[in-house]
């Protein structure tokens, strides 16, 4: 599950691009069609498709993510590289209707995962991981704590292992609408960030507690407050190592 999370956060670094002026005239809930993020003379375009509101995949090159629903919730993600299915998350949910686990299939080494959360009432979700092979992940991984702020975004998350600090993640958000805002579901997967709002920083901390790389947020928004564009600056130990020009596309 390790590598769920981590994988997730890579990509939502790599969607925080910004988009353009494509206001909808409709009463339709805004839906974002399409993010194209331009870096080192290089561009790369993030295509989404839906079922109404409902997301039905996400696009990008080669690689393709395919959502799955039960009513109004994500139940299955999977994940493909051209034909090939490389990975699946199913997702189990409480009688809330919150997610109480996440489990994750690596298809070509057969590794499996799993992370069960505990909502808390001081706006926190605790998490420990498994890991194993064979479809059966009993192994004890890593466990944490994730903190919400008040609107219900990921502010920070703790991660140990065997009670040892390993690593903290900070988070800042906007007041204005993110992109993933309309889509069915998504708010309620405890490893995303920025559903309801934009990200303004993400700060990754060694074991030591030392800021080792982060990135920064800049948007242009629409009538709607909804992003348009975005300047997103990639920190390696303090210094700026790339800028991505992003465009949001609903």
């Amino acid at each position: 599950m390790k590598k769920s999370i981590c994988f997730l956060i890579a990509l939502f670094l790599t969607l925080f691009s910004c988009s353009s002026d494509s206001e909808t005239t409709t009463d339709a809930p805004l839906l974002i069609k399409k993010i194209v993020s331009t870096y080192e003379n290089d561009s790369r375009t993030t295509n989404f498709t839906y079922n109404g509101t409902k997301l039905d995949a996400i696009i990008v090159d080669n690689f393709r993510l395919e959502y799955f629903y039960t009513g109004d919730n994500i139940t299955k993600i999977t994940r493909h590289i051209g034909d090939f299915l490389e990975s699946e998350n199913t997702y189990e949910y409480d009688d809330q209707g919150r997610v109480s686990a996440e489990s994750v299939v690596n298809y070509p080494n057969d590794v499996s995962g799993k992370v069960v959360y505990t909502y808390n009432n001081n706006q926190t979700i605790t998490f420990q991981e498994y890991n194993g092979s064979d479809s059966l992940p009993t192994n004890l991984g890593n466990n944490g704590t994730i903190y919400l702020n008040t609107d219900g975004e990921i502010s920070q998350i703790e991660t140990f292992k065997n009670d040892v600090y390993l690593r903290k993640v900070t988070n800042t958000f906007d007041t204005k609408n993110s992109f993933f805002k309309n889509i069915t579901g998504y708010n309620k997967i405890p490893s995303y960030y920025a559903v309801f709002h934009n990200q303004l920083s993400f700060n990754w901390y060694n074991a030591a507690n030392e800021l080792t790389s982060n990135s920064t947020f800049e948007y242009v928004y629409n009538s709607s407050n909804f992003p348009t564009n975005c300047t997103q600056l990639l920190y390696q130990n303090g210094n700026v190592v790339n800028t991505v020009q992003i465009s949001y596309y609903y």
